[in-house]
């Protein structure tokens, strides 16, 4: 074959692929386009003072879903989180609340890092309802700006929030130390969203104090994150977070990039962040090749979303001599690893039944600078679950070698087997659900080594005798011992048995009421000294008047024995926490009080904790965004048998957001 064929025949294969990718990214959007509709019937009328139920489902993995609602008098929608119920998403949404018989409101979900509306075009379009009541309805508050005074109100082109505090007066001033202490946070929040165009979203935190501490700055950047998404396709670069498996990577809050492709059938992960967190502004793009974790996953589901694959790969160094203020020490030692994984899931009978499953390999190294060569080992995972009616029973069993150990994990526990055990029944007022775990290490029976072995579990009952009143009982227990060659070992069993019961009353709109009793005892056959049960017992409420007064008490009571000794503890315990608006969404005072009593037969301890402040609104006042400045002051008591000792602090606090 000539050259020249080579050539053409290369271009040919060029213009291919690339038709191929440009029709599947075709196919992918338009997919995607017919997936990620909220199902939702709209709500059209109310009757004032009734429940309304606003529901909603979406296919696919669906994060969150939010209520996004306003009435006559305010301009800003407020959000309320919709619960989670068989697949779907529910708000039950108190009418009584609403000050006229018309609101508007829209609902937004989150699926993977793609925002999606009903209605689609929402904010700018929403669902209008109408109501009616037999009742005469109260004015709304003519300190309420109307919408068309709001919309004159100058707003800044992106969000700014937050804080800062400063100490002018304390009791006790330590020599050499500045008499203001002076810190605060401030939140620059940025976001785009136009249907067609690339989405764009900036959030970032900055921290300030005037006494930093030895190597640090007196102003830092907390994180930040940068991130363009169009379609399917998500670019993140900055303070991000990796969560892809239980065996592979999971909650890793770290600075680097990541690209993501979800369109609900394919999903495409790439990623490369710093093992450990810089400070401040450093540390952002591709971070050093020794601190470097990196790594991807391929998924694809099939039938329907009724099976999913995964495939993951994670590789990378960590050295923790340059993490935060480590410095250097000869107990961090640098490492490096990899690890593959595949997972798979299956959703059978509409989710009835569930089957999952993990299975990982990794090649570790926890020690560069030894001699020792690198180890490898597995771990998996399989479980299932039924759900039928009212009925939910699932099971798990688990297995991690000895060797396994995945560098994308800071530190991680192996060498473990176990499994678990879940049931539950929900029919009417009655909700029952109960568990049971069993662990121990030493996965290989090594006769010279400890072996750990702990089996708990607990029983808990739900009974909803009106939207009022509830109870919920419940049983934990939990046993634990260590043996080695089948042999008992002293000191090292435990047996924990607790009961708990909690009554809840929700007298009205306005208030509620809780009462909680815990008894529990641990005992143990060779360290009886050790035995001991405590009982505890708390009442607290919530009581609201309109927006001028706020009070949470709580009162609390608890008893130790040492059953071996018959020594007994008692402790009493208060709290009171609250806000007066003398002039509501003007000027207000919140407040805050405990009292807690200790008894042993040596000592009696009293400690008195009380915080305070005056809110001042300036929004009012300036017609800017939303300002309030407080003054703040603590005071505390601490009385030992007859020694009394006093502290007391007064700060100056300015919140912001605009």
């Amino acid at each position: 074959m000539s050259e020249k064929e080579k050539v053409m025949r290369l271009r040919l294969l060029i213009l291919t692929l690339l038709f191929l990718f440009l029709n599947f990214s075709l196919f992918a959007q338009r997919s995607s386009e017919n997936i990620f509709i909220i199902e939702h019937n709209p709500v059209v009328r109310f009757t004032h003072g009734e429940t309304i139920e606003i529901r909603g489902a979406l296919k696919g993995e669906v994060e969150w879903m939010r209520f996004y609602f306003r009435y006559e008098g305010i301009s800003q929608f407020q959000v309320r989180e919709m619960e989670k119920e068989n697949g779907a998403f529910f708000f039950l949404f108190e009418t009584s609340t609403l000050p006229g018989l018309q609101f508007e409101y829209y609902l937004s979900a989150k699926v993977k890092d793609r925002i999606v509306n009903y209605p689609a075009d929402a904010p700018s379009k929403t669902i209008k309802v109408i109501g009616e009541s037999e009742e005469v309805l109260p004015e709304i508050p003519q300190e309420i700006p109307p919408p068309e005074e709001e919309e004159k109100r100058f707003h800044l082109p992106l969000s700014v929030n937050g804080s800062i505090q400063s100490r002018i007066a304390e009791k006790e001033e330590i020599e050499g130390e500045k008499k203001t202490n002076t810190s605060g946070n401030l939140r620059v929040y940025h976001t785009y969203q136009k249907e067609g165009a690339i989405s764009f979203e900036f959030d970032s935190n900055f921290n300030y104090t005037n006494i930093p501490q030895e190597g640090e700055k007196q102003f830092d950047l907390s994180n930040m994150v940068l991130s363009l998404s169009k379609d399917n396709h998500n670019l993140k670069a900055g303070d991000i977070n990796i969560n892809e498996s239980e065996y592979t990577v999971s909650g890793l809050g770290r600075r680097g990039v990541e690209y993501t492709f979800n369109n609900q059938k394919a999903y495409i992960h790439i990623f490369d962040v710093s093992s450990q967190q810089p400070k401040g502004f450093k540390g952002f793009g591709i971070p050093k090749s020794n601190i470097s974790i990196y790594g991807g996953a391929l998924g694809y589901n099939f039938l329907d979303e009724k099976i999913s694959l995964k495939a993951i790969y994670i590789g990378g160094k960590d050295d923790p001599n340059e993490g935060i203020n480590t410095g250097s020490s000869p107990y961090y030692q640098s490492r490096k690893g990899n690890v593959i994984a595949i997972v798979e899931e299956t959703r059978l009978f509409e989710n009835k039944l569930n089957l999952k499953a993990e299975f990982a390999k990794s090649k570790y190294d926890g020690e560069l600078t030894d001699d020792e060569p690198s180890k490898s080992d597995n771990a998996y995972q399989i479980g299932a679950g039924l759900n039928i009616g009212g009925f939910q029973i699932g099971a798990l069993y688990k297995y991690t070698g000895k060797d396994f150990n995945p560098i994308g994990f800071q530190s991680f526990t192996s060498d473990r087997k176990g499994y678990q055990a879940t049931a539950g029944f929900t029919k009417g007022m009655v909700n029952l659900t109960g568990s049971y775990i069993f662990e121990r290490d030493n996965v290989k029976g090594e006769p010279t080594q400890l072996t750990t072995k702990n089996g708990g579990g607990n029983l808990s009952v739900a009974l909803t005798f009106s939207p009022k009143v509830s109870l919920n009982l419940g049983y934990k227990r939990d046993k634990q011992k260590t043996v080695q060659n089948e042999t008992e070992v002293a000191g090292q069993d435990s047996l924990t048995n607790e009961y708990n019961s909690s009554l809840t009353f929700n007298l009205n709109e306005s208030s509620s009421l809780n009462i909680t009793f815990t008894n529990s005892s641990l005992s143990s056959k060779s360290s009886p000294e050790s035995e001991t049960s405590a009982f505890t017992f708390n009442i607290g409420g919530a009581f609201r008047r309109g927006e001028k007064l706020t009070l949470n008490p709580t009162i609390g009571y608890s008893k130790t024995v040492n059953r071996f000794t018959d020594e007994e503890s008692i402790a009493y315990n208060t709290l009171l926490t609250g806000e007066i608006a003398f002039i509501p969404r003007i000027f207000s005072l919140i407040f805050s009080g405990s009292f807690n009593r200790s008894e042993t037969l040596t000592s009696t301890t009293d400690t008195f904790d009380t915080t305070g402040g005056l809110n001042l609104y300036l929004e009012k006042l300036i017609k800017f965004g939303s300002i309030i400045l407080s003054a703040k002051g603590s005071y505390n008591l601490n009385k030992v048998n007859e020694e009394t000792t006093t502290d007391y602090k007064v700060f100056i606090q300015l919140d912001f957001s605009f």
